[in-house]
């Protein structure tokens, strides 16, 4: 007899697609514009809490899934310190992924971002649905790892 599968999803991979390349400039540098292209904002902020949000897009199911209720989707909120590219608000939010049910059930996937209370990151985000979102396909980095990104940020802004 199989044994019968918890009612929690994580993708064994997530499959992240470069950017095109730019013309006259490194791939590292068309990497980098190709990543701000395809957001619809780019920051570098600080982590100062988390929120849930209702998620219409996620269906209640039938069968084994039925009875799992409202989604709700894990929303970062952080203190922007640099902008360089989208609406510049005082306090920005951004889904990361990591989708709760109302039964109490939860789903994550290999795509998701995490990100941790009081760090600083250098976010790209995505429109989704009229709220912004990101993944780790998006190409977020730490403090630590966005310096050098920072600085190639500032020194490409006009092909952006």
């Amino acid at each position: 007899m199989a044994a019968s599968l918890p009612l929690f999803a994580q993708s064994a991979f997530a499959m992240c697609v470069a950017p095109a390349a730019v013309a006259g400039h490194s791939p590292a540098e068309s990497h980098l514009i190709g990543k701000v292209r395809d957001s619809a904002a780019v920051f570098y902020g600080e982590v100062i809490g988390f929120d849930y949000i209702p998620d219409d897009s996620v269906q209640e199911g039938t069968g084994k899934l039925s009875g799992l209720g409202k989604a709700e989707r894990r929303v970062v909120r952080l203190l922007p310190h640099r902008w360089w590219k989208g609406e510049q608000g005082r306090e920005v939010r951004v889904a990361i992924g990591g989708t709760r049910y109302a039964n109490g059930m939860s789903e994550v996937s290999s795509e998701d971002y995490p990100m941790d209370l009081g760090k600083k990151y250098l976010v790209f985000a995505r429109a989704d649905q009229g709220k912004l979102s990101t993944s780790a396909c998006s190409g977020n980095r730490t403090e630590a790892e966005a310096a050098e990104l920072m600085d190639l940020l500032d020194q490409l802004r006009a092909s952006f």
